[in-house]
């Protein structure tokens, strides 16, 4: 891989776990770790990659969809782990040798070759949750935001002038109401602190489209409450023909710059969320 191109492996996103690699030079970057540790490893293996060569961990927030495969990377002893400090201290228990970076929203820090910019995105989770954009030296802005009850000015601002973009699109609003969840997660999900909406993500991608962008991905879409056609048919709406939109599966790998061939669509997901989306 030429030094500073960014390359993108989504190991798959939704309520049943959420992993996605990132390799620019020499580095391995992991945001969040939310398969059990054999279905990590196997589908790091599958996009050419293993545990023991993560060089750093990115932590959204500490939910289990996002955080529980974290001991996959336990001997590992070189790994840098970033995030809240309660995220942190949750994803390192048995990662005693982990070199640790607390993050604090809005404070931009060197992640080796790249540039990490954390922002704050509302979200139930204790002690708080993070977006991320991560610049490449050779250009590439990658807006990552998954989890996000709202859309406020910092995610807008964070996410503006982007290349590439990976943004929630949880739920259709008619099927998560019509759908078969109890009474208090549906308003947990549609609340100012659950999951953006099919709506909600066409929103916040009208104002922060720019001619940079190249490329979008829908993340964490909910097995129950959507499906990629009402995702597709949503955000469509508001992009350029010109920019590609890929909707990320749960139970596939996907990849930027897209891969010439099919990448492995894997069997469901053993572990499963205990905070449910």
């Amino acid at each position: 891989m030429a030094s500073g191109t960014l390359q993108i492996d989504f190991l798959g996103s939704g309520s049943a776990g959420n992993a996605t690699l990132l390799r620019c030079a020499d580095q391995q970057i992991l945001i969040d770790a939310g398969f059990d540790a054999a279905t990590l490893s196997e589908r790091l293996e599958q996009v050419g990659s293993s545990p023991a060569e993560i060089t750093d961990l990115l932590i959204t927030h500490l939910h289990d969809d996002h955080v529980i495969g974290a001991a996959a990377l336990a001997a590992n002893e070189q790994l840098r782990i970033y995030g809240l400090a309660p995220a942190i201290k949750r994803a390192s228990v048995r990662g005693n040798g982990w070199r640790r970076h607390y993050l604090s929203a809005g404070q931009v820090v060197d992640l080796g070759a790249c540039r990490l910019w954390p922002f704050a995105v509302p979200h139930d989770s204790r002690g708080g949750a993070l977006g991320f954009r991560i610049e490449t030296p050779c250009g590439e802005r990658l807006g990552f935001a998954t989890d996000i009850g709202a859309i406020t000015a910092e995610v807008i601002k964070a996410l503006s002038g982007c290349t590439i973009l990976a943004i929630e699109a949880n739920h259709d609003r008619e099927r998560l109401w019509a759908g078969p969840y109890p009474q208090f997660l549906k308003h947990r999900i549609a609340s100012q602190r659950g999951h953006l909406s099919n709506a909600d993500a066409a929103r916040l991608l009208r104002r922060v489209l720019s001619p940079a962008l190249r490329a979008v991905y829908a993340i964490h879409l909910s097995e129950t409450n959507n499906c990629p056609k009402l995702v597709r048919d949503a955000l469509s709406k508001v992009l350029p023909t010109t920019i590609g939109l890929q909707i990320v599966e749960q139970h596939r790998v996907q990849r930027y710059p897209p891969a010439a061939q099919q990448l492995p669509l894997f069997a469901a997901c053993t572990s499963r969320a205990a905070s449910g989306a």
